[in-house]
């Protein structure tokens, strides 16, 4: 039952032809998440969160799951011969055996593999891979995943196979919803709201705002909004202050302090702590990855 280390090689998985494959529809794979057969196992070296420059995967059929959160920048995937864009707030599930390659447009990823087991048999999704658009409400639960595989504390295990099955279910049922055609904001609206913000970041924003900004009641707007991104008003415009902090960042040499001024933030110190609740590093820290990166 426990989430094992993967002891396999840095790049043993890149090419590698996956072992039996048990096919699962959703709701059989989520109970073998939690299931007290299984094992569940994190590969080591690959679960982390990145900041990535233009970085293309290459072809590639990988033996494990691969889990990826997008909070900034975009890009596109192809598997099994179709292609599909996707933008930031983006979650990507390909299943092990699946043929695929990933391209990322200046963007920032959280990532990680795994594999779940019981007996020879590895389990995998029908799907071969799976794009949930909107999906912010889902990088709470990978970057909790994230932070227990990079500790050793007691009850790690349990807590990262708690933490997939709430992220499987969560992306599911996000699935669904959309399947059944909920009320959402379209496309048009949501555009106008990132130019909003980003025209109007320095000031504090409000839900009211933000309704006002596609001429919504703030109670409607409130339901529909929650719907589309699965976030509060609240959460959402500090995920964008953080997107177009990181957008800055990598595109002038201001200095931190004066982005955070940009930004609406009055005190550096708040905006540090900010970024890092969504990034999980600090704004310094990303600068000199992504600096690295650009080299």
């Amino acid at each position: 039952m426990s989430a094992e280390r993967d002891p396999r090689s840095r790049h043993g998985s890149q090419g590698a032809a996956p072992g039996r494959l048990a096919v699962l529809e959703a709701d059989g794979f989520a109970d073998r998440i939690q299931g007290g057969s299984t094992r569940l196992r994190f590969d080591p070296y690959f679960h982390s969160i990145s900041p990535l420059s233009n970085w293309r995967s290459g072809r590639r059929v990988l033996d494990t799951h691969l889990l990826n959160f997008v909070p900034q920048g975009e890009g596109w995937v192809e598997c099994e011969g179709r292609t599909h864009p996707f933008r930031a707030g983006a979650f990507i599930w390909f299943s092990p055996g699946a043929a695929h390659e990933v391209v990322f447009n200046p963007a920032m990823r959280h990532y990680m593999k795994f594999a779940l087991w019981s007996g020879a048999s590895q389990y995998r999704l029908r799907d071969d891979f799976v794009i949930v658009e909107n999906a912010w409400e889902l990088a709470y639960f990978s970057e909790q995943i994230l932070r227990e595989l990079n500790q050793e504390l007691p009850l790690r295990d349990l807590r990262c196979r708690a933490m997939l099955t709430m992220l499987f279910t969560s992306m599911q049922r996000k699935r669904r919803q959309a399947a059944r055609g909920a009320r959402l904001l379209n496309r048009a609206q949501q555009r106008r709201l990132r130019r909003f913000v980003s025209r109007n970041v320095h000031r504090g924003l409000s839900a009211a705002d933000l309704a006002g900004a596609v001429e919504l009641s703030l109670d409607y707007f409130s339901r529909v909004f929650k719907q589309t991104y699965g976030l509060s008003p609240r959460e959402w415009l500090l995920r964008e202050r953080m997107r177009l902090a990181v957008g800055r960042m990598a595109t002038t040499d201001h200095t931190l302090q004066q982005i955070a001024f940009q930004l609406g933030y009055h005190y550096p110190y708040l905006f540090s702590r900010q970024f890092k609740q969504v990034f999980g590093m600090s704004p310094r820290a990303y600068r000199r990855q992504h600096a690295e990166l650009a080299r």
